[in-house]
């Protein structure tokens, strides 16, 4: 699955924008995914996925079979079920995704932020009105700032100019003082990443390698205005596709990328990417796995089979040992009931046993027919 760039999650966002205003109607999760079904009044319903650590989607189709028991998906199930998102926002220059959530709780409309985290390992926060963190994915410790509960929701710390708001005297300072080559200070510095990194350098027709500290204010120039050009760059997104195999996915066309196809959204081709992965994972297992499967649904059957047959073998010796305890109780029994029956007929020892209420206490059947005598002792 792709890791999404700060500038896959900016262009992802505007496609997100769909979800303002639309009803939530559920959530999943296992290990590796997490599901927000929700609800669009024209649409019917959409699938908002998170692939930890770092890429999202929206699908038509939930690509979860199952979801295991969560606390946290718990949580948000009575929080936010029913709820309406009434904002997507990426964080600037991040890769984080933070939506707010509203939902009518008798006569208060309360405000909640989901937050998901693209990188390290991935989180997902939910948060109250005032940011403080009531639930976590997954509690993360990093070097200036902890994630868990009841604890203030904090942006991590980034001094560095970001492609959504750098201005020129931002970015002239910024390359003034870096010590990198181009396309490795746009990548780092900037969050770009490679490919972008290097399109950029394209658009403003300047060397990738050329140190920063060499750019004069001309080239500067060219590529602030290639900066804007690609924060503007409409949606029109694609795969990279070599024979039947695809290599990536993008928002919009990139100069110089060949073997490129259009694709109806970013989610759709991120969605294609995931598909073709999550096949190449199952043509991959283990020659054996499906044995090993096999042998561990055998016995795991021999374990049920083994406990039965010890709770069986409980309940016979604890028979057992209860007829040695009233022994002289049941033969005296036996026998009184065999003579009545040899003088009377079966019919009077029925008789016999409901009108004495000491033995229908203990006689709860009797079918002389099957030779069938039940007793509570």
């Amino acid at each position: 699955m792709k890791s999404l760039s700060s500038v896959d999650l900016f262009f992802l966002a505007k496609e997100l924008q769909a979800l303002v205003d639309e009803r939530i109607d559920s959530f999943y999760c296992d290990d590796k995914c997490f599901v927000m079904k929700v609800y669009l009044r024209r649409k019917g319903n959409l699938f908002f996925h998170f692939f930890l650590p770092s890429s999202l989607t929206l699908s038509e189709k939930k690509h979860i079979q199952s979801s295991g028991k969560s606390s946290f998906v718990g949580a948000l199930r009575k929080y936010l079920s029913n709820a309406y998102i009434t904002s997507v926002v990426q964080v600037e220059g991040e890769r984080i995704l933070i939506l707010r959530v509203q939902r009518k709780v008798e006569d208060e409309i309360k405000d909640y932020y989901l937050v998901f985290e693209l990188f390290a390992k991935g989180n997902i926060l939910l948060c109250d009105k005032d940011m403080m963190i009531t639930h976590t994915f997954a509690t993360q410790h990093f070097r200036d700032r902890t994630l868990k509960t009841h604890q203030k929701y904090e942006i991590p710390k980034n001094s560095s100019p970001s492609l959504t708001s750098v201005s020129k005297e931002e970015l002239q300072i910024f390359l003034s003082h870096s010590p990198e080559k181009l396309v490795s200070a746009l990548a780092k510095g900037i969050g770009l990443g490679g490919t972008y990194s290097e399109l950029l350098c394209s658009m403003s027709k300047l060397d990738k390698n050329k140190l920063c500290s060499e750019l004069n204010e001309q080239e500067k120039t060219l590529l602030f205005h290639a900066l804007e050009s690609l924060r503007n760059m409409s949606l029109k997104a694609c795969v990279q596709r070599k024979g039947n195999i695809l290599k990536d996915a993008f928002p919009f066309l990139l100069e110089g990328k060949e073997d490129l196809e259009e694709v109806e959204s970013f989610s759709k081709a991120l969605e294609l990417l995931y598909e073709q992965d999550l096949k190449s994972a199952q043509k991959r297992k283990d020659p054996y796995s499906e044995k090993i499967a096999s042998l561990d649904r055998r016995l795991k059957k021999q374990e049920e089979l083994k406990e039965n047959i010890l709770t069986q073998s409980e309940e016979l010796q604890r028979k057992g040992e209860l007829l040695y305890e009233k022994y002289a109780l049941v033969e005296d029994l036996l026998k009184g009931m065999q003579k009545l029956a040899a003088d009377k007929g079966w019919g009077a020892v029925h008789e016999k046993i409901k009108q004495t209420p000491a033995l229908s206490a203990v006689v709860k059947k009797l079918d002389e027919k099957k030779n069938l005598l039940i007793l509570d002792l």
